[in-house]
């Protein structure tokens, strides 16, 4: 099994389209958590900031990764979560650090 992918993706959403982006969100979200390979996907939402929504990810491999963001609905988000969004978003990859 290869490493596993950690992701943690910031979205601010455009004005007046938060209600329609969350509804996006939690449709991909729970598409996502029925992938194989899916360890765990998690949507949250700024407490200060409300249009800021926060993606936790975990994939088991990069394979996997890759056949996620490979899905239909994947590709049909960033279309769409595009028009949605504000062009500042954050992509962060991160290592989880054995205890």
């Amino acid at each position: 099994m290869g490493q596993e992918v950690i992701l943690v993706a910031t979205i601010q959403t455009k004005s007046g389209m938060r209600d329609q982006l969350k509804e996006d969100l939690l449709k991909i979200v729970n598409l996502t958590r029925q992938e194989a390979g899916c360890l765990q996907f998690e949507i949250h939402e700024g407490v200060k900031n409300p249009d800021m929504f926060v993606l936790w990810e975990h994939f088991a491999s990069q394979a996997d990764f890759d056949k996620h963001l490979a899905m239909s609905y994947t590709k049909d988000y960033f279309v769409k979560g595009n028009a949605l969004s504000t062009d500042v978003v954050t992509l962060k990859r991160l290592k989880q650090e054995p205890t």
